[in-house]
């Protein structure tokens, strides 16, 4: 097999290590809460340092894609997701867990950054907003075939059987990484976009940083989708209802991201494309502060996942367009970076308010917080 950078192969890789990054993500937060007793805030606290890992791993990889060998900074992502998930399998108790989940999420941090890395390294100088959506699209289905099994893998099945598909999954990823993914990765020149990035930086700059922080307040805002509602709806439903929730989300940003993709031009602007992906978000934790009815929350997901499937691939494209050649690894770095950050303050953030104040005014938070996040993106553009 021919060794090539294509994005047929980096999208196998990004929904291969997304589909066992899915299944501990969600699964978490469930799990220490119920398992060992530890109160909303404790797990939160424990999720923080899980996402600021994660962060962490982003940026070292985004750091080391520009300067070194790119195929390097590829494999020792996957090697060491591969190692880490071998220990998790291996080791026990509620200690056990934390030691696999800590360094897994400073690996899967490092393995995203490098995956959008690629596509902008790929596409440099060129149009890179299809690409960068079939990466994403590629990324969901992994997100789809993760949270769909974890109520069966799961669910009266311990933590072992769950360990056990991930460490699979990591080797056929390692195999397919070893096996067809180029050695050689040449510098690009730099376009003439590059240039005059270069030209005017403060202007770029300033709409890249803009960016990062409407990531991490929708961040801040979606992680409690991702953690604290499957404590909140296991008063009412079963574990499998909240996986389910997750399959219509990855099934929904899948048909959203082939109507862009057969629409590219149903929004002008990427930024244009963003900011209603935020307004969507806002309608879905509108929804489920009226009702916690099935119905309502199934509606509440719908609307979050039209929110993301808008808001998540229209940021690293705003940065790419922004960012001269040299520092696409360093930016694109940024873009997980920050948005880990948003995911490690959420779970803490939001224990504590539920510990003290309820879901309720949780929910109302969260909606004034991303309100502020779309007045930024209008922000961003009129100075632009």
């Amino acid at each position: 097999m021919k060794r090539r950078l294509t994005i047929s192969r980096l999208a196998l890789i990004a929904l291969l290590v997304n589909t066992i990054y899915s299944m501990v993500w969600p699964v978490s937060t469930l799990y220490l809460h119920q398992e060992f007793r530890i109160s909303l805030t404790q797990t939160g606290l424990v999720l923080m340092i899980y996402s600021l890992l994660n962060a962490l791993g982003s940026y070292v990889a985004g750091q080391l894609f520009d300067r070194v060998n790119k195929y390097l900074v590829l494999l020792i992502g996957i090697c060491g997701t591969l190692i880490v998930a071998a220990g998790g399998f291996l080791l026990t108790g509620l200690w056990g867990y934390i030691i696999f989940l800590l360094p897994y999420g400073f690996l899967t941090g490092w393995a995203l950054t490098v995956e959008y890395s690629m596509v902008s390294y790929m596409d440099a100088g060129g149009y890179s907003r299809r690409d960068f959506n079939l990466l994403y699209l590629a990324v969901n289905i992994g997100l789809v075939i993760g949270s769909g099994s974890i109520g069966y893998l799961y669910d009266g099945h311990g933590i072992r059987r769950l360990m056990m598909v991930i460490v699979l999954i990591a080797v056929i990823v390692l195999a397919f990484t070893l096996l067809t993914m180029p050695f050689v990765y040449p510098a690009k020149m730099v376009q003439g976009r590059d240039r005059q990035s270069h030209r005017g930086l403060a202007k770029p700059a300033m709409i890249i940083w803009q960016v990062m922080a409407s990531l991490f307040i929708m961040w801040l805002c979606y992680s409690q989708w991702m953690t604290n509602m499957s404590v909140y709806l296991s008063h009412w439903y079963r574990p499998t209802f909240y996986s389910h929730l997750w399959v219509i989300n990855g099934i929904g940003i899948m048909a959203i991201q082939l109507l862009i993709l057969r629409n590219p031009h149903l929004f002008r602007q990427a930024r244009s494309q963003a900011r209603t992906g935020l307004f969507f978000c806002v309608l879905s934790f509108a929804v489920i502060l009226c009702s916690h009815q099935q119905g309502m929350i199934i509606a509440g997901m719908v609307l979050l996942t039209c929110g993301e499937a808008l808001f998540v691939p229209a940021a690293p494209v705003v940065v790419d367009e922004n960012t001269p050649a040299a520092q696409k690894g360093r930016n694109q770095g940024l873009v997980n970076v920050f948005s880990s950050l948003g995911k490690a303050l959420g779970p803490f953030i939001g224990g504590m308010i539920i510990d003290s104040l309820g879901y309720r005014l949780l929910f109302a938070g969260v909606i004034g917080a991303l309100l502020i996040s779309q007045e930024i993106l209008v922000l961003r553009r009129r100075t632009s």
